[in-house]
């Protein structure tokens, strides 16, 4: 076999990007995740890109060999497309796919008696660990056991702060709580929503450090 000299041009290989699917359906307040995956390791990052970000949310899962899984939230009912670019470090794109999302309906599920406020269960398939009322205020908060999600913590909140954001919630600001977790708080003048990471509390509030917990609590407007 002949050996290119140094000044010939080596053509090598373009660097292939599957996805799992290249289209898409699914439910307002539902989730479908897809798995992106490279042919090789010779690139930089791994970008999407959406058309429409009032229709569609995305979050990266965590890489698993040259796979990576998206999920994407749907918002709002539309059509859109969401664009995969693996890019080398000067941000050139090796290659692209795209998928095509329709996104129906209104599958949102709300929490029952607070009609504007998304069910943090219903949205990630995670069953309720614990609910308390407040008399004082009306508040009510919810617990949702970290172990119990189907996806990380994080791709959980970012997508539960989409859903809130398309039912009419604006983002006032976050904070730490006494255990340096990042709380978020949500208005629409109907409801006050703060929720993140949190530990499970008792009725004589007394946390639980054993149960690292999604807290979702919700106090009536005055």
């Amino acid at each position: 076999m002949a050996v290119p000299s140094l000044r010939q041009k080596v053509s090598l290989p373009r660097l292939a990007l599957k996805l799992s699917q290249s289209s898409v359906t699914l439910e307002t307040g539902k989730r479908m995740t897809i798995t992106a995956t490279a042919s090789s390791d010779d690139f930089n990052r791994i970008v999407f890109e959406i058309d429409n970000n009032s229709v569609v949310s995305c979050t990266w899962g965590d890489w698993a060999g040259r796979s990576i899984p998206l999920t994407l939230y749907g918002l709002s009912a539309g059509r859109t497309t969401v664009h995969i670019k693996v890019l080398d470090s000067k941000g050139n794109v090796l290659n692209e796919k795209s998928v095509d999302v329709t996104v129906t309906g209104s599958g949102v599920v709300y929490y029952r008696g607070l009609a504007t406020v998304p069910d943090f269960g219903a949205y990630t398939d995670a069953p309720l660990y614990k609910k308390s009322f407040d008399l004082r205020n009306g508040s009510y908060c919810f617990y949702y056991r970290i172990s119990d999600l189907t996806e990380s913590a994080d791709a959980a909140i970012a997508g539960y702060c989409d859903l809130l954001e398309s039912n009419g919630y604006s983002f006032v600001h976050s904070q730490k709580n006494l255990f340096e977790f990042d709380i978020m708080w949500y208005d629409n003048s109907i409801y006050s929503v703060w929720f993140g990471r949190n530990y499970y509390v008792d009725e004589n509030n007394v946390p639980d450090t054993t149960v690292p917990c999604i807290m979702v609590l919700v106090i009536p407007a005055i």
